[in-house]
């Protein structure tokens, strides 16, 4: 039988568990699985880098502007009876 080489990312859950479903073209039967697990290489895209806040914190030059509120539509108001 052919040896089927799968490279996948997944995440670890808060309680440290991971769940893979690997797709194959194995027919039904016992197969042997080797499972190496390492962090990813890169940082994922939804977390900090470690020095983000150090090298951002502070660091606007410029001058802040806040755009006048402009007039809003007035809706009105929703029976509660």
């Amino acid at each position: 039988m052919a040896t089927l080489s799968v490279r996948l990312r997944s995440r670890v859950s808060e309680e440290g568990m991971l769940e893979l479903r690997v797709p194959t073209s194995l027919p039904e039967g016992e197969v042997d699985v080797l499972l190496i697990v390492r962090p990813a290489e890169n940082a994922p895209a939804n977390r900090w880098t470690e020095s983000f806040f150090e090298n951002t914190c502070g660091r606007w030059i410029g001058k802040l502007e806040r755009p006048a509120i402009e007039d809003y539509e007035v809706r009105p108001t929703l029976d509660t009876n």
